[in-house]
């Protein structure tokens, strides 16, 4: 299994949960299946993204993770907060030693 991307809709909220590998081969399909999500619910005033079961990521996932960061705080789909849900310890191990920690929102619930 590459990447599995489930999605829910609770209020005016978006959560994503990404399952398997964010790589260079998947991580057009996470960016593209979030913005026509955005694109066909708005309005939306929070994305979550859950990473608990996300096994890998590489610089190209960190890549769509920031974009998405970035159109977000520009308010491009119209919503206030992009939040990363309990990264794997994989995950938080590269989002530390690559120092995006400090730039995304995360949250281990």
């Amino acid at each position: 299994m590459e990447l599995q991307i489930n999605s829910e809709i609770n209020g005016r909220t978006l959560v994503v949960r990404a399952i398997g590998k964010l790589n260079t081969t998947t991580s057009p399909e996470l960016e593209s299946r979030i913005n026509d999500e955005f694109r066909s619910t708005l309005p939306l005033d929070t994305l979550i993204l859950d990473l608990a079961e996300l096994s890998y990521i590489s610089s190209a996932g960190l890549r769509v993770l920031m974009s998405l960061q970035k159109n977000i705080l520009k308010q491009r789909y119209g919503t206030r907060s992009f939040v990363i849900q309990n990264p794997s310890p994989f995950c938080m191990q590269v989002f530390e030693t690559v120092g995006v920690d400090a730039f995304f929102n995360i949250r281990n619930t």
